[in-house]
């Protein structure tokens, strides 16, 4: 796509809180075709549900704002480990995490190393059995619990790595709780895509149609 269009496109992804993808958007010459790809990404009557595609774009668009990332950059299977600097992530997670959650406390889902808690886990162990061995049955118990909760305090900002449910840039969408519950119609969304077109070429919103092709009718380069 040329310059003209990928500004129409990002403003049509703006104005209608979705995630387009470039592959489709390309194979879209006139401007009817586009705004039926559009429509199949809305939510078009009350029984249907709010497509992925708007999650999407919130989850992009945040990580956008608060990691400096580019567009290309963020895709469905993005890890979160790979646009997350290791240091300050936790900081800039709960960044992210508050823009998906419109929540003063978003959910900290960051967990310890694997490593870490296989290290924690045998040391409350032996702790655990050695105590008792030496004094008692409650007295290891005892000793094991307060040296787990030592563990968990002590540990916190060792909370750097995500889970494996929450890995990748597409299982965040679940976090999002600002689903667009709109509905448009087909004309609805034409007239959308002919104003922001009209802006981006210098054109009137009645001189495009649907018939008009991009390219050799608008002259979007």
């Amino acid at each position: 796509m040329g310059l003209d269009l990928v500004e129409i496109v990002m403003d049509v992804e703006d104005e209608f809180r979705l995630d387009l993808p470039d592959a489709e958007c390309e194979r879209c010459e006139t401007v009817g075709q586009f705004a039926d790809l559009v429509h199949s990404r809305l939510r078009r009557s009350q029984e249907e549900r709010c497509p992925s595609q708007h999650g999407f774009y919130i989850v992009r668009k945040a990580l956008m704002k608060h990691l400096g990332l580019a567009r290309a950059e963020v895709r469905r299977d993005t890890r979160l480990e790979a646009i997350f600097p290791r240091k300050r992530r936790r900081a800039a997670w709960m960044k992210v995490a508050t823009d998906l959650t419109e929540s003063r406390k978003p959910p900290d889902i960051l967990v310890r190393p694997r490593s870490l808690k296989i290290i924690l886990n045998l040391t409350v162990v032996a702790t655990a059995v050695g105590t008792g061995l030496a004094i008692g049955r409650w007295a290891g118990i005892g000793a094991a619990l307060v040296l787990a909760i030592l563990a968990e305090v002590l540990t916190r900002g060792c909370r750097v790595e995500f889970p494996t449910k929450l890995s990748t840039v597409g299982d965040s969408v679940r976090l999002v709780t600002t689903l667009d519950s709109g509905i448009w119609t087909k004309e609805q969304v034409l007239g959308k895509i002919q104003v922001i077109a009209a802006d981006n070429l210098g054109l009137k919103p009645e001189q495009i149609t649907p018939n008009s092709h991009w390219v050799k009718d608008l002259g979007a380069d």
